[in-house]
């Protein structure tokens, strides 16, 4: 979706966000985490896990996002398609080391004490799989959005959150406000740069559904 800004008077550039697809997704990969924490032990190989049972449903995902977003800012469908190509490979990578270190990290914090080496029962499993699958689907959808948004000359990007019940305030309090990209967003002391930004403390990021609009002037 494109639309005057009424922030400096440029494009915005909101596509890319179908939260049906987005919770599907997380649906999706919730299942498939759930099934690799509860077969393997913390000491697995989790970038190789990763890279092989999910990383086709990563790529699909992001390419959908990514494909929107081009095609909603006005591009022709080829050349929508080659900017959801480069964006996707440009970022795959390091979605999937960072959903490594998520599952590598949920694993030795919830293995059982009485069981070392052993995988994590069933319920720990499914829990942890559901933050973790939460967190993935916004991080990697912002993460692609903002390639295609910086390809296409996007200079300014304004938080915007589902506006439920269900927004943390640490991020009701970001809700419209604009930063230059490359500029972190500020709440409760610390810096975010998107949702799901892995660098933030888990309380900004974890189970985040928010998502970024962009604008080129």
């Amino acid at each position: 979706m494109t639309s005057p800004d009424q922030f400096g008077g440029g494009q915005e550039l909101d596509g890319g966000v179908s939260e049906p697809d987005r919770d599907r997704t997380e649906q999706e990969l919730a299942a498939a985490i759930a099934a690799l924490l509860a077969a393997k032990a913390a000491t697995a190989p989790w970038l190789d896990l990763v890279n092989g049972s999910l990383s086709g449903l990563l790529q699909n995902y992001l390419r959908r996002g990514a494909l929107d977003m081009a095609t909603s800012a006005g591009l022709s469908p080829t050349e929508a398609a080659i900017a959801a190509d480069e964006a996707t490979t440009s970022v795959m990578g390091d979605i999937q080391r960072q959903l490594a270190s998520w599952l590598a990290i949920a694993a030795k914090d919830r293995a059982d004490p009485k069981a070392p080496g052993q995988p994590m029962d069933q319920q720990n499993a499914e829990d942890a799989a559901g933050i973790i699958a939460r967190t993935v689907a916004t991080y990697a959808r912002e993460r692609v959005r903002g390639e295609v948004a910086t390809k296409l000359g996007a200079t300014k990007r304004r938080w915007q959150t589902r506006m439920d019940s269900k927004v943390r305030p640490a991020h009701q309090s970001l809700e419209g406000r604009w930063k230059p990209i490359g500029k972190p967003f500020k709440s409760g002391g610390f810096e975010i740069q998107y949702p799901g930004d892995p660098e933030a403390p888990l309380e900004l990021t974890a189970g985040c559904r928010c998502h970024l609009v962009y604008t080129v002037a």
